[in-house]
C-alpha cells in the first residue's frame, strides 16, 4: 500500500501512523524508489510531500 502525505498550511506537522495489521513502513520517493526505513512517528516540513510504502507482514 502506498500512502502519500502532504503538509498544506506552510508550517510543521507531526503525527503517528497506525495500521490495523502488522506492517513494515519504508519511505520512498514519488516514483516509489529508493526505500529508506521509516518509523511510526512522522514529521513534515512546510509544504513537504512524503510517500510511504506499507508492506503487510506475514
Amino acid at each position: 500500500m502506498i500512502v502519500r502525505l502532504h503538509e498544506t498550511r506552510g508550517g510543521r506537522a507531526t503525527g503517528v501512523l497506525r495500521a490495523d495489521f502488522a506492517t513494515t513502513v519504508t519511505e520512498v520517493d514519488l516514483l516509489d524508489r529508493d526505500p529508506r526505513p521509516a518509523g511510526d512517528r512522522l514529521s513534515l516540513g512546510p509544504f513537504q510531500i512524503t510517500t510511504l510504502r506499507l508492506t503487510r507482514e506475514s
